[in-house]
This record gives C-alpha cells, sequence and structure tokens, in this order.
C-alpha cells in the first residue's frame, strides 16, 4: 500500500526533539479540525507535485510568486497620474532622474545636487527629499559599479532591481526549503511574501535599489560558504547602509540553522559553532568599514547627513505608520514573529536567549526606520527576521504548515484592487 507522503514527512520531521505541548482547550481542537479540513489537500497536491519534479516546483512557485506581485501592486510604468516620483516613463525626465543618472555613472562620487535641484525648489518638500535623497549616495556604489560594466545607464537600476525581485523569491522558497525541509511551508511563505508591499517593492522601485540590497542579504543567509556570506555583506551595504543593520539578524540565522530553537538541546553560547555563524557577518561589516574609511580619505568624500536624526522623525512616524503602514509591509507575515516570540517567551526558563538574541536583532534592523523619513523602505530591511521566524518557529510540521497556509490565504485575499493593475481598468 503507498504511504501518505504528509504522514510520512511528518513523522521524519516529528523524529526530532519538541518541547512539551502546552493543553489546548475544546476551542482550540475545533480551530485546528478546520485548519485541517480546509488544508489537507492543498498539502496533498503541494507535496505530491514538488516531489515529483523538484526543480519544475521551484520554477512554478517563482512563476506564481512574480505573478502575485504584480497583480498585488502594479508598477506605475506609464501611469500620468502616478503619485511622487511618477511613472517610470515620466521619471527619467525629471531633475531627480537625471541626478540618479548622473550617480550611476559616477561610482564613489558627491552628486552635485545644486546642478540639478534649484534652490526655489528646494521649498517643496518632495524635492527637498529628493535632494536628501542624492545627498547620501556618495558610497553607495555598488549600482554604479554594476553600471560600469553593463552600461546601461539609468535603465541599469531599474533592469537590476526588477531581476532582484525575481531572485529574492527564489532565495526565499529556497532558503525556507532548506531550513525547514518542508515544500508545503516553503511555498506558502513564499507566495504570502509576494503578496506583501515587500514581495513587490523590487518591480516598484526606480529609485533606490532596495531589493538588490535585500537579495544580497538573502544570499548571505541561504549560502554556506562563508566568503560568500562576507562579500553579500559588502556588496550589500554598498548598495545602501541599512543592510548592515541586518547583520546581526544574518549571524543568528545562520547559527540557528543547526541549532534550532524548540528543537536543540545545545546552549546558546556554544563558542566554537558561534564563532563559525558570526565571523563571516563580522567579516563582511568590517571589510566594509574599511573599504569605505580607505575610500573617503583617499578622495576626500562625504556624505550628507541632511533629514535624519531628528526628533520629529520618531513622532511622526509614530503617529503617521502604527498601525497602518506597518502592517502593509509584510501583511499577515506578522503573525510569524508575533508567533515566535509567544513561543520564546512561554517557553523563556530555557529559551531566553533565544529570546534577546531575536529581539536585540529586529530593533537592531528597525532602528533606521526612526532614523530617517522612508519608514517603509527601512522596515523592508526586516525581510531575514520574518523569514527566520517562519523557519524556526514552534510547533509540530503539521501545524506549521497549516499556519503557513493561512497566512497565505490571507495574504491573498487581502490584495487590493485599486494597487493592481485593475486600476487602469477603472481609471
Amino acid at each position: 500500500m503507498p504511504q501518505d507522503p504528509i504522514e510520512s514527512t511528518d513523522r521524519s520531521l516529528v523524529a526530532q526533539p519538541q518541547p512539551a505541548a502546552p493543553h489546548r482547550t475544546a476551542g482550540f481542537e475545533t480551530l485546528t479540525s478546520l485548519l485541517r479540513c480546509s488544508t489537507e489537500p492543498i498539502e496533498r497536491a503541494v507535496l505530491r507535485y514538488s516531489t515529483a519534479r523538484p526543480q519544475g516546483w521551484s520554477l512554478f512557485v517563482v512563476l506564481v510568486a512574480v505573478v502575485i506581485a504584480l497583480f498585488s501592486r502594479f508598477p506605475a510604468y506609464f501611469e500620468a497620474n502616478a503619485p511622487f516620483p511618477g511613472s517610470l516613463v515620466s521619471f527619467v525626465r525629471t531633475p531627480y532622474g537625471h541626478a540618479l543618472a548622473w550617480w550611476l555613472d559616477h561610482p564613489f562620487r558627491e552628486v552635485p545636487t545644486r546642478e540639478f535641484f534649484s534652490p526655489a525648489s528646494l521649498a517643496n518638500p518632495w524635492i527637498a527629499g529628493s535632494a536628501s535623497h542624492c545627498d547620501k549616495l556618495t558610497f553607495r556604489a555598488f549600482l554604479p559599479l554594476l553600471n560600469q560594466v553593463t552600461a546601461g545607464g539609468y535603465w541599469t537600476l531599474v533592469v537590476a532591481n526588477h531581476v532582484a525581485a525575481i531572485l529574492i523569491f527564489l532565495l526565499v522558497y529556497r532558503g525556507c526549503l532548506r531550513l525547514t525541509v518542508d515544500t508545503v511551508v516553503s511555498t506558502a511563505v513564499t507566495w504570502a511574501f509576494a503578496a506583501s508591499w515587500a514581495g513587490s517593492c523590487g518591480f516598484n522601485d526606480f529609485v533606490n535599489g532596495d531589493a538588490v540590497a535585500m537579495a544580497l542579504l538573502l544570499g548571505a543567509v541561504v549560502t554556506r560558504t562563508s566568503w560568500v556570506v562576507a562579500v553579500c555583506l559588502l556588496a550589500a551595504g554598498f548598495t545602501d547602509e541599512r543592510a548592515l543593520c541586518v547583520a546581526p539578524l544574518i549571524a543568528l540565522c545562520r547559527h540557528w540553522e543547526w541549532r534550532r530553537p524548540f528543537e536543540a538541546t545545545e546552549a546558546l553560547m556554544d563558542f566554537p559553532r558561534l564563532r563559525t555563524a558570526v565571523a563571516p557577518v563580522l567579516l563582511g561589516v568590517s571589510a566594509y568599514m574599511v573599504c569605505r574609511l580607505a575610500v573617503a580619505a583617499e578622495y576626500h568624500l562625504t556624505t550628507g547627513t541632511s533629514m535624519i536624526v531628528n526628533l520629529q522623525i520618531p513622532v511622526h512616524q509614530f503617529y503617521t505608520h502604527f498601525p497602518g503602514t506597518l502592517f502593509k509591509i509584510f501583511e499577515f507575515l506578522w503573525v510569524y514573529p508575533a508567533l515566535l516570540l509567544l513561543a520564546l517567551i512561554v517557553f523563556r526558563k530555557t529559551h531566553l536567549s533565544d529570546l534577546v538574541a531575536y529581539t536585540i536583532g529586529m530593533l537592531v534592523a528597525a532602528a533606521p526606520a526612526f532614523l530617517a523619513w522612508d519608514f517603509d523602505r527601512s522596515i523592508y530591511y526586516l525581510t531575514p527576521g520574518i523569514l527566520a521566524s517562519a523557519c524556526f518557529g514552534f510547533g509540530q510540521p503539521t501545524e506549521r504548515r497549516r499556519v503557513a497556509l493561512a497566512v497565505c490565504a490571507m495574504s491573498l485575499i487581502w490584495l487590493s484592487p485599486l494597487e493592481s493593475w485593475l486600476r487602469l481598468m477603472i481609471s
């Protein structure tokens, strides 16, 4: 008699040590029964097709994720009434677009903002923010150096963001699959991520290159090769300095890969293994600092500090972006860090070090959101922490699958037609 793929997979995963499950009420059992009835056919289908063709399933997951991301928030390629900074075709003709094109042609050079923005135009807060952004591009040289190879000008930024957005879906899926050994959870997390603002960020970004930095950061999470981790962090730092704030989360992910919370009996402070996890991360951050200081000293370069570290910023972020904007960035994926933190608090007697490490890592990664005005861009860099909570959370494999499918379903239902390509038909 053929063996049930779900049951066989569950037995192999349940064999790992698990802490005692808390007492379950009748309401919890009813909810579990409803989730099982609604998700079990999907679980069986995913396991059947992914087992038959693993590589083909990876490609299928990425293609569906691209469709979801483009539908959930279709980029403003040609729209005449697109919000600031405008549509792609109109942006390239603006002073802001010309300034970015100059930056891409001149790596490690200070952007001459006065040549692109007149003093009178700076009275407009949007224009002032654009000039402030250009002031900070001096050391963000990864994309300009890439442009020296491709010679694509401004389109190097656009194409690199789109390629990175697609690569991110592959990295999310392959990373989750390696950490969970569960195609159902990996598929559901990837599609839920694609449905969020963070998943469509790379397709809608014509200005910053955050998706490129995120692809490099996720590459540092997924790879097991130490020197690749260091190179990814070095390149991510020269794409955007915010990436360096994610270094503690990357080190924690690497550490949790061999010592999984709720499963391992080893102490968190196993120094030989901890050194193996942390050393490449420290090497990448240190290499960035050395290279930046060397370039700054050699060419006498500085970077702008306008519109950052202002007391008005955290006050504005708190009263303006909570909870709407904060929820929008990852939507229902916020369930995962909430569940992980709750479980770590419940089992704090044995997992206090994990709780402290994860909390500090998330706070450090989120810190730029309260130092700069672009709140959503800064919170976007919490992506490795969100994925870590999805891969290393508490629960039996069947429960994790049902939570993952429920989160994915809610994310897909939550899609707004006014942000999708349907808005083109309405307008």
